[in-house]
């Protein structure tokens, strides 16, 4: 009989390209790990701060990225129909209702609307409305509100979306059609095969859906024919969400959502429920898992801000099956599985096998084996079935509705090598009992599997590029380096992994201005005083002078201590015991050092900090450190030697009467916003009738 080869090779299928065959019901996240599709649901009203005024919004934005565009400060724009104004609402109801000055208000004129309906955030936080009663679209510039553009002769447009490339999309309602404008307004043709469009949304890919009637419809920018995810009864508005998701909200409260399948497909994921009867007119992704929507009840004046979870509940189950694994070896016995998982309770995995022979092949349905249920606290298995040289593999995760089980990879373990090939003979004559055996000394054989696998990978619990996360501090502590919380991965690892050279350098300046680099994040030079000195010395007899290389005559007004006859005036003297008299010249700076480090104004103080904390932990003890901030320009008298307290750069802040001197090294110009507006072609100089109004 021969010997069973030991096995010491698995495929790990989270990397292996192309080993996924379908999947249905399962959401792929970045990271490549499945879990089961999540619904929307979790919805409540959000509780505003009390409005003096009647307050009916028609329309929802999320501030997007801008320097005066408040993204992620928890605030978003609201369109009001009471009073055609546009406003600023904080979610976390700390700040008050803030009505954008100068926009909207009921009027005939460039910055009054008429029964507006819809708003969009365009790039560097300006803002598209749509004045539907007057047919235009007009479009304003972040704060200061400069009115930059008035779009006209556009039909009724009801709803707007800013797509990629600066192009704003427009539904027109009177004339059932959907076509773009580009930055200077110039318009599209129309969507095709459009009928009755009724809301639409855009991506960041160039994507754009469009409810038309009971059917969704997107359409690519590659120019492909459109496609239909699916039928919507009573859809009334659309988002997309995070991974190119889809959610449409309808006139009964309900919320589908479908999912990109690749290859541009799309499948339906499912239907969440709002929990009441009620019109979602709204929907916008906020980020995270958040949608916000405008829900109107049967009788209602107006809608009301409600938020919406995207993963509130999950489907029931979802299936993964691979490709056939081949592992090259005829009748192979296929050893053990193992899965990167997490099984929460009240939730499984159910692996099913089979092996065969043939390429393309299947075994019997008789001969498949059950498939087995992983749950909690068990995330391996023998494979069961009989010998196959391909391997296919199916997988089943199963919730429970409020969780989900959520698969990041996968190890399968061939050919199978038991413990049995080490017993007589005898307990191998009979097939069925030899089987059992061999799997029932598997189950000991896996743990001491684990015991090997450890030894074999010790090296890498001691490299400080492959050391787990959980190992980290352990190692770090091998040789006393402190961590910093503030560091990246790469950042920690890089300085672990020199940490033992450069504690050979501990306490020299190289040293300190790498510990300074590592651990505050600024650049330094360092400058011990000593090596400033140029001095002549004159003994008691001039006569005895000697040069030391030039510079100052030294004097014993440097350190002016009191000496009857010379300084014995109060006032003029110091009462100093060190250093000795006799070797005052070479005592000056003897353990003093300046540390140069970069900074910029409006940060200095807490750099200072970070860099004297450093410092003062790592230098030696009997030294004294002066610290010197190093700003991005030259300034004859104070900073002027370039490589130690002078560095070359763009101009910073100025902070006049502290670290700077109008007309000597500060300037005035145009500020950042200013400049962003005067690059759109706009202006903040007073314009009557446009961005100026008399009172």
């Amino acid at each position: 009989m021969s010997a069973v080869p030991p096995y010491r090779q698995y495929l790990l299928l989270a990397s292996l390209p192309g080993w996924r065959a379908t999947a249905a019901g399962l959401t792929e996240d970045a990271a490549g790990a499945y879990r089961l599709d999540a619904l929307p649901g979790a919805a409540q009203p959000l509780a505003l701060p009390a409005a003096a005024a009647p307050f009916a919004p028609v329309a929802i934005g999320v501030p997007g990225a801008g320097p005066d565009c408040p993204s992620g400060d928890g605030r978003i724009t609201v369109l009001d129909g009471a009073d055609q104004r546009v406003e600023l609402i904080d979610l976390t109801g700390v700040r008050p209702r803030q009505t954008l000055s100068g926009i909207g208000g009921p009027g005939a004129d460039a910055r009054h609307f008429s029964h507006a309906q819809d708003i969009a955030l365009l790039d560097r936080g300006a803002l598209a409305v749509a004045d539907t009663g007057h047919g235009q679209v007009k479009i304003f510039s972040a704060y200061p509100y400069a009115l930059l553009a008035v779009w006209g002769s556009l039909g009724a447009p009801a709803r707007l979306a800013a797509g990629t490339g600066g192009l704003l999309w427009v539904l027109d309602s009177a004339g059932g059609h959907v076509f773009s404008l580009d930055q200077d307004g110039r318009q599209s043709a129309a969507l095709p095969g459009l009928t009755a469009p009724a809301a639409l949304a855009a991506d960041t890919t160039g994507n754009v859906v469009v409810v038309d009637g009971a059917d969704v419809r997107l359409f690519a920018p590659s120019g492909k024919p459109a496609a239909t995810l699916g039928p919507v009864p009573a859809a009334a508005s659309i988002t997309f969400g995070p991974g190119g998701f889809v959610y449409v909200g309808t006139m009964t409260g309900l919320i589908y959502s479908f999912a990109p399948n690749g290859a541009g497909a799309w499948r339906a994921v499912g239907v969440g429920v709002l929990g009441q009867q009620s019109a979602i007119t709204r929907l916008l992704w906020q980020g995270g898992t958040t949608l916000l929507a405008l829900v109107q009840a049967p009788g209602a004046a107006h809608a009301q801000l409600w938020r919406i979870d995207t993963a509130a509940a999950f489907v029931p189950q979802g299936t993964l099956s691979s490709c056939e694994l081949d592992s090259g070896v005829t009748a192979c016995v296929w050893h053990r599985i193992a899965l990167d998982a997490d099984i929460p309770a009240g939730t499984t995995i159910e692996v099913r096998t089979d092996a065969h022979d043939t390429a393309g092949g299947s075994s019997p349905t008789d001969l498949i084996p059950a498939p087995i249920v992983l749950s909690a606290g068990s995330l391996d298995c023998l494979v069961q079935g009989g010998p196959g040289r391909y391997l296919k593999l199916t997988l089943t995760l199963r919730g429970n509705g409020a969780a989900t089980p959520v698969l990041r990879g996968i190890r399968i373990w061939f050919p199978r090598a038991s413990w049995l090939q080490y017993l007589p003979a005898v307990y191998q004559e009979d097939d069925e009992s030899a089987a059992f055996l061999s799997r029932f000394l598997s189950i000991l054989q896996t743990d001491f599997d684990g015991f090997d696998e450890t030894i074999d990978t010790i090296a890498s619990y001691f490299d400080p590029r492959s050391v787990p996360d959980k190992w980290f501090a352990w190692l770090a502590a091998w040789i006393a380096l402190p961590i910093e919380p503030t560091w990246t991965d790469a950042q920690r690892r890089a300085v672990l992994k020199n940490a033992y050279p450069n504690y050979g350098r501990r306490g020299t300046p190289a040293g300190l201005e790498q510990v300074i680099t590592d651990y505050a994040g600024a650049t330094a030079r360092l400058v011990e005083h000593f090596r400033l000195r140029q001095l002549i010395v004159l003994p008691d007899d001039p006569a005895k002078a000697v040069s030391t290389g030039g510079g100052g005559l030294w004097s014993r007004d440097f350190y002016r201590r009191l000496q009857l006859g010379v300084y014995s005036q109060v006032g003029m003297f110091k009462l100093v015991g060190e250093p000795e008299p006799g070797i005052e010249p070479a005592a000056w700076g003897a353990s003093e050092f300046s540390v140069f480090f970069d900074a910029e104004p409006a940060t200095m103080a807490a750099t200072r900090k970070q860099v004297a904390a450093v410092v003062e932990r790592e230098k030696p003890a009997h030294t004294m450190a002066t610290y010197r901030p190093v700003y991005a320009r030259m300034r004859l008298g104070v900073q002027a030697t370039l490589g130690v307290d002078t560095r070359v750069g763009e101009a910073g802040q100025a902070v006049l009467g502290s670290i700077s001197t109008l007309g000597y090294d500060a300037v005035l110009a145009p500020s950042e916003l200013e400049r962003g507006i005067r690059a759109i072609g706009a202006t903040v100089r007073p314009h009557l009738g446009v961005n100026t109004r008399l009172c």
